[in-house]
């Protein structure tokens, strides 16, 4: 009976320690994805030009953070090529032909796929303005493939047969200051950028550690 009774003592022991860590654990995400949102939200008032714009945009990148928030409770993390295809979906060109997706299955974690998701969401958001997918019948293509290489996910996102120089905003506003500054930062990773005439390149460059992505067999 002692035996039993210490049992249920250590069990209940046990049980208050995974309650006091996973309270601890919200009560880090939480901090973090509000100064996410604080830190969104403050980029966007200063790199956008009217209040309507200014809505209009922080909408769409709370909406791309808020996608990924659930993953804090799903061990299974998030495809990429999933996360690739539903930021196209939302601008309704998850099937257009002028998009080449390929990459091998490769699964991120809660805090990587928020990262990377946004990154997706200002890409896309960009080509739909200015680039491949400006128009319904011009020349764009758009390639998005991504490799792993040991620890390292290296993503592509290729646009050509663009004019987006004459049309893209000069300076530079919130998306690639988030691809080249931000995310970079937020995930010890690089990035690369580069536009010339009628073509679009942007690199990521991302470590992972091994409980952040998960190799299909």
């Amino acid at each position: 009976m002692t035996a039993e009774l210490d049992l249920a003592k250590e069990a209940i022991v046990a049980g208050k320690a995974r309650e006091a860590a996973l309270h601890a654990e919200l009560q880090h995400r939480v901090r973090n994805i509000l100064a996410v949102v604080r830190s969104i939200f403050s980029r966007t008032v200063d790199t956008t030009e009217s209040v309507e714009h200014v809505g209009d945009h922080f909408r769409g990148r709370i909406d791309a953070l808020a996608l990924y928030q659930i993953g804090a409770t799903l061990p299974a993390g998030y495809y990429l090529e999933d996360m690739v295809r539903d930021a196209l979906i939302v601008y309704a060109v998850g099937d257009d032909p002028r998009v080449a997706i390929g990459g091998p299955e490769v699964r991120l974690e809660q805090r990587v796929a928020e990262s990377i998701g946004l990154a997706l969401h200002e890409l896309v958001t960009n080509s739909i303005k200015f680039g491949a997918l400006s128009t319904s019948d011009g020349p764009g293509r758009l390639t998005i493939e991504w490799r792993m290489e040991k620890n390292l996910l290296s993503f592509d996102w290729i646009e050509t047969g663009i004019s987006i120089l004459s049309a893209a905003p000069r300076r530079v506003g919130f998306g690639r200051e988030y691809l080249e500054q931000a995310l970079p930062y937020q995930l010890g990773g690089s990035s690369r950028f580069d536009l010339t005439a009628g073509r679009l390149a942007c690199n990521l460059s991302i470590p992972l550690k091994r409980d952040a992505f998960l190799l299909e067999p």
